[in-house]
């Protein structure tokens, strides 16, 4: 089974998306453990953004 090029765009936003949610997400409890000046400096990681060509 393929999947055509409009899907697989489709499939890596929606995988771009979890990834960012699950940052924010170990962000705001790392907040509530830590507190904001140790989650403030965490970086979202950059190859999550990145856009591969295909």
């Amino acid at each position: 089974m393929g999947f055509k090029k409009s899907e697989v765009s489709q499939l890596n936003s929606l995988a771009s998306a979890i990834k960012l949610i699950e940052f924010d997400a170990n962000k705001y409890t790392i907040t509530h453990l830590y507190g904001r000046k140790v989650a403030d400096s965490l970086e979202y990681p950059k190859e999550i953004n990145t856009r591969k060509g295909g």
